[in-house]
């Protein structure tokens, strides 16, 4: 991973916690609520991790869910990407978030 190099050794152990969770395979995009749910640890705490590391993370906004957040060097399975595409499209652009 990329972010294991970007973030070294002296990576504190929120920094850790907070870009595994990002890792986790299981979402394309994370809450703060999520990743707070998921590491138990305060979202003003992950937010500022975030917000400390621009260049290894993409930063959107959902209408439903609002700030989301995803590794840069994250690259979907071209077979979930494809299902994600076909699925974003039917769900008119709802996508797999936590």
């Amino acid at each position: 991973m990329v972010w294991t190099q970007k973030l070294g050794p002296d990576a504190t152990p929120d920094e850790k916690l907070v870009f595994e969770a990002l890792d986790d395979p299981r979402w394309s995009w994370r809450t703060l609520k999520g990743l707070s749910d998921s590491i138990k640890l305060d979202e003003r705490k992950i937010l500022h991790v975030l917000l400390a590391h621009p260049d290894l993370i993409r930063f959107s906004n959902s209408e439903k869910f609002g700030p989301i957040f995803q590794l840069v060097e994250r690259h979907e399975p071209p077979e979930e990407s494809f299902i994600d595409q076909a699925l974003n499209y039917l769900s008119m652009g709802r996508r797999r978030i936590a």
